[in-house]
């Protein structure tokens, strides 16, 4: 799911244009492929979005990690 959303994000809608075939036997690839096919028109905002909301579930580290950087902007603005 993160790398479908990556994707969504950085290119928009699927399009055979940025990819390479997936091979017959490239079960991952083809899921992936599918997986992102599956988000439409999804808008690439949304796809950060969902991409962030995702990571924050399921990775806990993270959500420090931006804590930390918000209050490191916040500091370095204030200079």
């Amino acid at each position: 799911r993160l790398i479908t959303l990556s994707k969504q994000a950085k290119f928009g809608k699927w399009n055979a244009s940025y990819t390479q075939d997936v091979g017959f036997l490239d079960v991952v690839g083809n899921d992936r492929k599918q997986a992102w096919i599956a988000l439409g028109d999804m808008s690439k905002e949304h796809a950060m979005e969902e991409y962030v909301k995702l990571l924050l579930d399921r990775c806990s580290i993270f959500r420090t990690y931006l804590e930390t950087q918000h209050v490191h902007n916040e500091d370095k603005d204030q200079l």
